[in-house]
């Protein structure tokens, strides 16, 4: 039997460029701040400007500098330019064939402070060169939606490993994600979300559906979480070659967040007859009413109802029946519940507004009978600078596991990515994807 874990929610394992941005300002903890001389999103900039970024603090100039991308469906990288660091503090990237004339240009700081080895706050932005908007990038999308959509979307993340009250996620700790899907009378050449802390940040697209954008964040700082994305009103601009569409969104303060999730029968669930149905409950959501929505997840085996489908789970549920036969003898499987508050509002026109604030507790179900070997374990997904594609395998000593990959995760056939007998623990490791996608699942030999 192939035991296999997949990240599901927002921080599924999976690379793209189109997201490497999204992914990237995950490591705005970094101590350093970073000023470029061309504001983020300019327009109409020289071909032949020198692009200068001034730090605050000293950075390492032996290890990384910039990365220059001309933003498309998807950035292509653009290499034909040197970069010079002037002192310690500032560094000028000169193109040696002039920047792509009329062209959105996206750049991306690799380097890091000596203080803390981390990338700096202000890590990634865009310009356009020339007088428009890039040429080179598709307005169209390959949906039928009738209504944009406009999402934001803020989750604490919990870990329960015994009957006591849950801890945050050392992992992820606080997310943040913000998600706009066009209608499909709705042309863009790319889309800026503007936080309510006053950054602009450019959305990520998606290759494989071009009219969905997306945003992610994460730190394990709730004073960093709630400087970068407090609550107040979050701007989305969409843009085309024929002009600007701007949409507020208010995420307000008085929306409060969850309580903790916890399982109220953390023991049971460590023995469970997997031939039988099996009741996992809960303490009661504090505040929980019809209007809220509670979700549990086990893996990518199975969930129950997802929010608005026929017997999907309210505030005010306290358990719910994993089906008999749904879990293997002998395993072990990871589950996540979510409490969830929601506010969906529409014009009743061409637009929808969709907020929400999750927390979440991730916890292990076992099952009775067979082997007691734990399944592997992928987590903290991430980009290392000039190595590539990171995350960790969690396995027991003596396990031989092998990490498999595919491009799509519905679609295509998994291949070995490297076996590994494993030392008990967890391991980082790191591969450069061979396309723009990658899917990862692990299983013991």
């Amino acid at each position: 039997m192939i035991k296999q874990t997949l990240v599901r929610g927002w921080f599924l394992l999976a690379t793209a460029a189109s997201l490497w941005l999204a992914s990237h300002p995950v490591n705005v903890a970094a101590q350093a701040l970073a000023t470029c001389n061309i504001a983020n999103m300019a327009s109409g900039v020289s071909p032949t400007t020198a692009v200068v970024f001034t730090f605050d603090e000293n950075m390492n100039t032996t290890s990384g500098s910039a990365d220059f991308y001309t933003y498309g469906g998807a950035p292509a990288p653009f290499t034909s330019f040197t970069a010079v660091w002037n002192n310690a503090r500032q560094l000028t990237c000169t193109p040696t064939t002039a920047w792509p004339a009329n062209t959105m240009m996206l750049w991306m700081l690799t380097c890091v402070d000596l203080a803390s080895e981390m990338e700096p706050i202000n890590s990634g932005g865009l310009f356009t060169t020339g007088s428009g908007g890039g040429t080179v990038v598709p307005e169209t999308g390959t949906g039928t939606n009738r209504f944009t959509t406009y999402s934001l979307g803020r989750a604490y993340h919990y870990v329960q490993t015994g009957p006591a009250t849950p801890t945050l996620d050392t992992d992820i700790g606080y997310t943040f994600f913000g998600g706009c899907i066009l209608a499909s009378n709705r042309p863009a050449t790319n889309v800026v979300l503007t936080l309510a802390s006053s950054q602009a940040v450019p959305m990520m697209r998606n290759n494989l559906q071009l009219e969905n954008f997306s945003f992610a964040f994460y730190t394990n700082n709730l004073s960093l979480y709630d400087l970068i994305v407090p609550a107040g009103v979050y701007t989305f601009s969409v843009r085309s070659n024929g002009g600007t569409l701007t949409a507020p969104v208010n995420f307000p303060a008085s929306f409060l967040q969850p309580g903790i999730p916890q399982v109220a029968n953390y023991a049971a669930a460590q023995a469970i007859n997997a031939s039988q149905p099996f009741t996992l409950s809960w303490s009661a959501f504090t505040g929980g009413t019809a209007a809220e929505f509670i979700q549990l997840e086990i893996d990518n085996l199975w969930h129950t109802p997802d929010a608005g489908q026929l017997g999907a789970l309210s505030g005010t549920s306290t358990q719910a029946v994993i089906p008999a036969n749904t879990l293997a003898r002998g395993s072990n499987y990871q589950a996540t519940l979510w409490f969830t508050r929601m506010q969906v509002t529409s014009n009743g026109v061409d637009s929808v507004t969709n907020i929400s604030r999750s927390s979440i507790t991730r916890f292990n179900l076992t099952t009775a009978g067979g082997s007691s070997t734990n399944a592997p374990v992928l987590s903290r997904p991430g980009w290392v600078p000039g190595r590539g594609f990171a995350f960790d395998l969690t396995g027991t000593a003596g396990q031989v596991i092998t990490v498999e990959q595919r491009l799509l995760l519905t679609q295509g056939t998994w291949s070995v990515l490297f076996s590994t007998n494993h030392p008990g623990g967890t391991l980082r490791f790191t591969n450069t994807p061979t396309g723009n996608f990658q899917f990862l699942r692990a299983r013991v030999n």
